[in-house]
C-alpha cells in the first residue's frame, strides 16, 4: 500500500516544480520584452540624432554642435549597450557617413583645421547617396534586432 503522505509530498513537489518552471519562463519572457523596448528606444533615439545633425548640414559651428556630439556619444554609448555588435557597427558606419557628408564642402583649411581627411572624391550626390544606403542599413539591422518584420 502506498504511503499517503508520500503521495502528497511527490504532489506538492510536482506542482512546486511546475511552479518554478512557470515562473522562470515567465521571467525570461519579461526581460526578453524589457530588452526588446531598450532597444527600441536606444535605435529611435539615435536615428533622431542623426536627423537633427543633418538638419544642420553646412551651416556654420555653434556651441550647439558640441551639445549634439555629446547627444551622439550617449546614443553610441547606449546603443553599444543595449543592441548587438551588427546595430552598432551599422550605426558607426551611418554616422560616418553623415559626418562625412556634412563637411565634404568645407575648404582644405578648414578640415585641416578640424583633423578631418582630405575630402573623398565624391560628387555632394554620391556622399548623398551612401549617407542614404548607410542609414537603410542601419534602419534594417535594428528592424531585425526588435524583431520588426517589413516587406519591401
Amino acid at each position: 500500500m502506498v504511503n499517503p503522505y508520500l503521495s502528497l509530498l511527490v504532489g506538492a513537489l510536482g506542482a512546486a516544480m511546475i511552479g518554478l518552471l512557470g515562473a522562470w519562463i515567465q521571467s525570461k519572457r519579461e526581460h526578453a520584452r524589457w530588452v526588446r523596448q531598450h532597444r527600441l528606444d536606444a535605435y529611435v533615439t539615435f536615428l533622431n540624432v542623426t536627423e537633427n545633425a543633418t538638419s544642420r548640414h553646412n551651416r556654420p559651428a555653434s556651441d550647439d554642435d558640441a551639445e549634439a556630439l555629446d547627444q551622439f556619444s550617449d546614443a553610441l554609448n547606449t546603443l553599444r549597450m543595449v543592441g548587438p555588435d551588427n546595430v552598432f557597427n551599422a550605426a558607426w558606419d551611418y554616422w560616418g557617413s553623415l559626418m562625412e557628408y556634412a563637411s565634404a564642402g568645407w575648404p582644405k583649411k578648414t578640415r585641416r583645421a578640424a583633423g578631418l581627411p582630405p575630402a573623398p572624391e565624391r560628387s555632394p550626390d554620391e556622399s548623398l547617396a551612401i549617407l542614404l544606403k548607410e542609414r537603410q542599413w542601419f534602419v534594417d539591422e535594428a528592424q531585425r534586432a526588435v524583431g520588426i518584420s517589413y516587406r519591401r
